[in-house]
């Protein structure tokens, strides 16, 4: 079974929307080309967290902080790390 295309959700914190509109793409440019159900799982989690997250992220580390299933690991975590946020 395809995963479902992911919804946009509202982001609590407006520091945070870049972070989440750039996995909400990736997860979504991902799922043309037939992802893995448990890679799309990743995101979808990472993608909820980032949005539900009461705290900016403004570098990678930050975005450690945030617990999500396996994201870490992935090597799509790097491809975050350009978001290259100086504050």
């Amino acid at each position: 079974m395809a995963p479902a295309m992911p919804k946009q959700r509202a982001v609590h914190l407006p520091d945070n929307e870049e972070v989440a509109r750039l996995l909400l793409e990736k997860h979504r440019s991902m799922l043309e080309k037939d992802i893995p159900d448990n890679l799309s799982l990743t995101l979808s989690n990472a993608y909820r967290n980032v949005c539900a997250a009461k705290e900016p992220i403004r570098t990678l580390k930050d975005l450690l902080k945030i617990k999500y299933r396996s994201f870490h690991s992935s090597p799509l975590f790097v491809q975050f790390s350009f978001l290259g946020r100086s504050h």
